[in-house]
């Protein structure tokens, strides 16, 4: 599920800096590794989404998938208990 989902929003994020690219939204010099991928003939827009994902996921292979579910389990629990708290208060 935690793969899923840290998928789901590494597209997202690639699809919207590749946005910005093509429309020439995105600063001069920045972006260069997704314009040189985005520029290739060769590669359709699914490599290209494919490679990128892999480069920033590349990470995750060293890490214990135990300790990574853990520490998100932690953060969604963290997060749940301070809109408690924030209700709470507002009450």
């Amino acid at each position: 599920m935690v793969h899923v989902l840290w998928f789901r929003h590494g597209q997202k994020l690639v699809d919207k800096t590749a946005d910005k690219i093509r429309n020439q939204q995105a600063s001069s010099g920045h972006y260069k590794f997704l314009s040189t991928l985005l520029n290739r003939q060769d590669l359709s827009y699914k490599d290209v989404s494919i490679i990128t994902l892999s480069l920033f996921s590349d990470g995750l292979g060293t890490v214990c998938w135990p300790s990574v579910c853990r520490a998100f389990y932690i953060s969604i629990f963290i997060h749940h208990f301070w809109q408690q708290v924030y209700r709470r208060l507002r009450a």
